[in-house]
C-alpha cells in the first residue's frame, strides 16, 4: 500500500502557527497534525526560520501536540535557515517530487516579498489575512497566481 505523502513549506513561527504561551499551540500547527491522523497522510514540514529561539518553541510544541494526538511517525519536521529571505530559503529548499504546499503566518508587511517568491516556486499557497498591506500588491499576486496556474488563498480566522 503506497502511503500518501506531501511538504508544507511553513513561513513563520509565531501565535498562529504554535502559540505564544506555554499552553497555548496555534491553530495551525495543530491542523497539519490533525490533517496527518484523519488521513493518515505523511506530511514533513519544512519551516523556513531565522531565530534559533523559535525552534526551540517549535520542537516543544511538535513533540507535545505529537504525543497527545498519537500521530506516531506521520509528521516530521525540517528546519532550514534563511535570515528571513525568501530567495535564501528558495535556493537552499529541494523539493522531493512530492506535493507541496506552502503557508505564510509571518508580520503583515513581508506577506508580499514571500507569496510573491513561493508562487514563483510554483507552491499553491495559504497567507494568514491580510494577503498585503497594499491593494496593488494583492492584485499583483493575484495576476501571477492566474498566469501561472498556482493557487494563491486567504486564511481567515476571524
Amino acid at each position: 500500500m503506497i502511503k500518501k505523502s506531501f511538504e508544507i513549506v511553513l513561513v513563520g513561527t509565531g501565535f498562529y502557527v504554535c502559540g505564544g504561551r506555554k499552553k497555548d499551540y496555534g491553530t495551525i500547527l495543530p491542523a497539519i497534525f490533525s490533517l496527518a491522523k484523519l488521513h493518515k497522510i505523511n506530511i514533513e514540514i519544512i519551516v523556513a526560520i531565522n531565530n534559533k529561539n523559535s525552534i526551540k518553541n517549535f520542537t516543544k510544541k511538535f513533540i507535545f501536540l505529537k504525543k497527545i494526538l498519537n500521530t506516531g511517525n506521520l509528521v516530521s519536521k525540517k528546519f532550514i535557515f534563511c535570515d528571513g529571505s525568501p530567495t535564501t530559503f528558495l535556493n537552499l529548499y529541494k523539493p522531493n517530487n512530492k506535493k507541496v504546499a506552502g503557508i505564510i503566518s509571518i508580520p503583515d508587511h513581508l506577506h508580499y516579498e514571500w507569496s510573491k517568491a513561493i508562487l514563483k516556486a510554483k507552491i499553491p499557497l495559504l497567507v494568514v489575512k491580510p494577503l498585503t498591506l497594499k491593494l496593488s500588491e494583492s492584485i499583483k499576486l493575484y495576476n501571477l497566481s492566474k498566469k501561472i496556474s498556482i493557487p494563491l488563498y486567504v486564511e481567515f480566522h476571524k
